[in-house]
C-alpha cells in the first residue's frame, strides 16, 4: 500500500524515530531541505542511518538531488550500496528518465541484479511533462509512483492559489489518467497548513474521489488521518 508517505529532512533524531511513525513509506530528502554546503554530510549521515537502523528498506524512498545537479549520482551510488532500491526524483525534463535508467542499469549489472530492480517515485509538475505523461509511462518500467507537484504546476501556469484547488484540477486528472495506464500509484503532494485539519481532511477525500491513491505529508500527526481515510477507498479494498 502507498496511502501515506512521510517526507522529512535528514537529522539524527528523524533517522532514529522515523520507523515509529506508521507511514506506509518514509521519504528521506537529500534535495530541497538540504543546503548546498551540507549535501555531502547529509548523504553520509543518511548512509550511516540506513545501515544502523532497523528499517524495512522496501518502504524507504530516498529523494535524491536534481539530475541537473552535481550530486545525484553520488546520492544513488552511496544509498544503493546500503540496499536502498527506491529513489525519488523531481523530474525536470523527459530526457532525464533515460539518463537515470542507464545509470541504474550499470549499478544493477555490477551487482548481478535483475535490470529494473530499482524503482522511481517521480514528482511531476511541469505542464509539458503532464501533457506527455502517456509517453513517459510507456517508456519506462521503473516507475514506483507518480507524485503531483502542485507548487511547480501553479508556478508554470501562472495562477493564484484557489482555496478549493480548482486551479489544480486539470493537471491532477491528467496525471491520474496517465498512471492508470500501468496501474501505477498516483500520489498527491503535501498539505502545508498543519493547523487546518478540516481542509486537510477535505483535500484527502476530494483527491481520493478523483483517483489519487495516497498523499505525501510533512508531519507524523498527518499519517493516521491519511491512513484512516484511504483504508475505505476503492483502490485498497480487498
Amino acid at each position: 500500500m502507498m496511502r501515506s508517505l512521510l517526507i522529512s529532512s535528514v537529522t539524527p533524531k528523524i533517522l532514529a524515530n522515523a520507523h515509529l511513525y506508521e507511514a506506509d513509506y518514509l521519504i528521506f530528502d537529500l534535495d530541497k531541505t538540504i543546503s548546498i554546503e551540507e549535501k555531502d554530510s547529509a548523504r553520509e549521515l543518511l548512509v550511516q542511518g540506513v545501515k544502523c537502523m532497523d528499517y524495512n528498506l522496501d518502504n524507504i524512498i530516498i529523494n535524491i538531488n536534481l539530475i541537473s545537479s552535481d550530486y545525484w549520482k553520488e546520492d544513488v551510488k552511496d544509498l544503493f550500496a546500503t540496499g536502498i532500491r527506491n529513489f525519488g526524483i523531481h523530474l525536470e525534463e523527459e530526457k532525464h528518465i533515460k539518463e537515470i535508467d542507464e545509470f541504474l542499469k550499470k549499478l544493477e549489472n555490477k551487482f548481478n541484479m535483475e535490470e529494473g530492480s530499482c524503482k522511481i517515485l517521480y514528482s511531476i509538475g511541469k505542464p509539458f511533462l503532464i501533457m506527455n505523461i502517456q509517453n513517459i509511462i510507456m517508456n519506462t518500467d521503473r516507475i514506483l509512483a507518480l507524485s503531483f507537484n502542485k507548487g511547480e504546476f501553479r508556478e508554470n501556469i501562472k495562477v493564484e492559489k484557489h482555496k478549493n484547488n480548482e486551479d489544480l484540477s486539470l493537471g491532477k486528472k491528467m496525471l491520474i489518467m496517465g498512471a492508470s495506464l500501468k496501474d501505477i500509484y498516483c500520489i498527491d503532494s503535501p498539505f502545508e497548513d498543519l493547523s487546518d485539519e478540516d481542509n486537510f481532511i477535505k483535500e484527502i477525500k476530494n483527491n481520493m474521489n478523483i483517483g489519487f491513491n495516497g498523499k505525501i505529508c510533512f508531519h507524523p500527526s498527518q499519517v493516521r488521518i491519511i491512513n484512516s481515510i484511504y483504508k475505505n477507498s476503492y483502490y485498497y479494498k480487498d
